[in-house]
């Protein structure tokens, strides 16, 4: 029997509460992080979050072993600290997709992914003519920083680099897809010259672009994402 801490971004709940009992019902004492009650980390006081870290770490000090919950690769910035601090106490690293795959080739299991039925909406039928297509003015931007937003389960409050020498504020509602801390230093695409609009006491300037389908009845989205070396404000023709 081994004592084992969970560790993992809380978007993954669901697949740390499947590998958590299935390790247990093998016989292991698994430790998992706190439960949050409130709608997000804002909503707690900051010495009421270095106390929740500092519980965790209390976990991984009397654990044998920490179990990282690293879906699709995964590993956000405060997982990797604990990581580096587990390691620093001499504690077994185990990886969720190791376990899950089970020596199955990664590839193939991405090519059989890729083979789920696919949904796509409708190509418009209704033509635009270039002079209103003109008028959108989307450029690349840089993602200077990235934050959840109190209060809003679903919206990340981006502060880009648009190349105008002033940040722009836009917010996207991605959050189910993305954690904010992944997405600093990314180039993504936006339009700029939508009206600004006020979401949740905030204001967005713009729009981010992302890529959206259904596969296998459930809904992706994929933020555009750029070459970093195209710099901040280039214009999209």
């Amino acid at each position: 029997m081994k004592t084992i801490t969970v560790c993992g971004s809380f978007k993954f709940a669901k697949e740390m509460e499947t590998i958590t009992e299935r390790l247990e019902l093998e016989g292991n004492c698994m430790l998992t992080p706190i439960k949050l009650t409130r709608p997000n980390k804002e909503s707690y006081t900051k010495e009421e979050g270095l106390i929740i870290e500092q519980m965790h770490k209390e976990k991984i000090k009397i654990s044998d072993a920490i179990l990282v919950v690293n879906v699709n690769g995964y590993i956000g910035k405060s997982t990797n600290e604990e990581i580096d601090y587990a390691t620093s106490l001499n504690k077994e690293i185990i990886y969720y997709t190791d376990l899950i795959n089970n020596g199955v080739d990664e590839n193939k299991v991405s090519k059989e992914e890729n083979n789920l039925p696919i949904e796509i909406e409708p190509v418009f039928e209704e033509y635009v003519d270039f002079e209103t297509f003109s008028k959108s003015d989307f450029r690349a931007v840089r993602i200077i920083d990235c934050k959840e937003v109190p209060k809003s389960k679903k919206l990340l409050e981006f502060t880009l680099d648009d190349g105008t020498g002033e940040y722009r504020t836009i917010l996207s509602g991605i959050h189910a897809y993305y954690e904010p801390e992944a997405l600093i230093g990314k180039t993504a695409i936006a339009i700029l010259n939508l009206p600004p609009r006020s979401m949740i006491g905030k204001v967005s300037n713009g729009m981010l672009l992302s890529a959206v389908h259904t596969s296998n009845g459930e809904e992706k989205l994929n933020l555009l994402l750029v070459d970093d070396n195209i710099p901040a404000g280039a214009k999209l023709y």
